[in-house]
């Protein structure tokens, strides 16, 4: 007996010191899975990257900063008097010095590049802090007035109202349905998106910009990262491509039936726009409920049922998403 009690009181700090243990583990665990997780999270700016080219137009590279860069481009005007580009990103410090009074432009630079092409003229320093805003800041001195010409492929219109839009806006979002919320811009602003694909993800950006930016948004929706502007409310859920309000590419069509007929209707929206798809019924005498008996198919595309006299009327289908709805409808008639 004595035995068994010595045993039994060495056992209990040798299971206090396991347990020990094992919440020392878990808690360490669970620090470093926090740490990562606030790594991850953290998302910079998708910036153009090129050096050396002669042409912003001719930058077709991207990349994605480290938190706390904007993007930034400079413009150097060589001794033989070409122009050379060079865009990436580039601390918000070293930003907030470059756009301050004291910083000007126009200066010699003694970089390598000075030394292999002799004297040249840093003629554009800029950063900004939108995805892919660093294409085209360098193309032309900041705006003092509106812009009435727009480039070829650019959607943009020349405000002719004071009227304040309003514009989808969101920052970094992979799913374009993420975007929802809804802002008011400021006067002289219009509707934009960027889309920018890196590391195998899309990403987009939306929300307002100015109207004399505007019109040096030029990327097609068909390159490898798109910007654009339109000039009416909620207009840039479609740019770049976007096709995110429903589009019904099944739609169901009238019958002439007999009671006792089997019958089903189809109907179907369009995988990208993800909407939920519901039926509505009315009948000749103004009756909205639906009459049985009725069978739905998966994701309520199509709609199954024996007919009776209280089938007929008017049967529609709506395809409905964050961002809006499409509807079609089909009658059953008697024969």
């Amino acid at each position: 007996m004595r035995i068994s009690l010595t045993s039994l009181k060495l056992s209990e700090p040798l299971t206090s010191l396991k347990l020990s243990e094992y919440l020392t583990s878990l808690v360490l665990v669970l620090c470093i899975m926090t740490w990562m997780l606030s790594l991850c999270s953290a998302r910079g700016l998708i910036c153009m990257k090129c050096q050396n080219i002669t042409n912003s137009g001719n930058c077709s590279n991207t990349t994605m900063c480290n938190d706390g860069e904007d993007c930034y481009a400079r413009e150097i005007v060589r001794n033989d008097g070409s122009t050379i580009l060079e865009a990436d990103c580039l601390s918000h410090q070293v930003c907030t010095v470059l756009h301050s009074p004291i910083v000007t432009v126009g200066r010699r630079d003694e970089t390598k590049a000075g030394k292999k092409h002799g004297r040249v003229v840093t003629n554009c320093n800029k950063c900004c802090t939108k995805d892919l805003c660093n294409e085209h800041i360098c193309d032309v001195a900041v705006p003092t007035g509106p812009i009435s010409t727009s480039p070829a492929n650019s959607i943009v219109t020349t405000p002719t109202s004071s009227t304040l839009r309003s514009c989808y806006t969101c920052s970094d979002v992979t799913k374009f349905t993420d975007c929802t919320v809804i802002s008011t811009c400021a006067a002289g602003q219009q509707c934009y998106t960027t889309r920018a694909t890196l590391g195998g993800n899309t990403h987009y950006s939306m929300g307002c910009e100015d109207n004399q930016i505007c019109p040096l948004y030029t990327s097609g929706s068909q390159s490898p990262f798109c910007k654009q502007c339109c000039d009416s409310d909620h207009c840039n859920i479609g740019l770049c491509g976007l096709h995110v309000l429903p589009e019904l590419v099944i739609k169901p069509f009238n019958r002439t039936l007999e009671v006792e007929d089997v019958t089903k209707l189809r109907c179907e929206a369009d995988n990208l726009s993800n909407a939920t798809l519901t039926w509505t019924f009315e009948s000749p005498t103004g009756s909205t409920v639906l009459p049985k008996p009725l069978t739905f198919g998966p994701r309520n595309t199509t709609a199954f049922f024996q007919i009776t006299n209280n089938h007929f009327g008017e049967w529609t289908c709506t395809a409905t998403n964050i961002f809006g709805s499409a509807s079609a409808s089909a009658f059953i008639s008697h024969c």
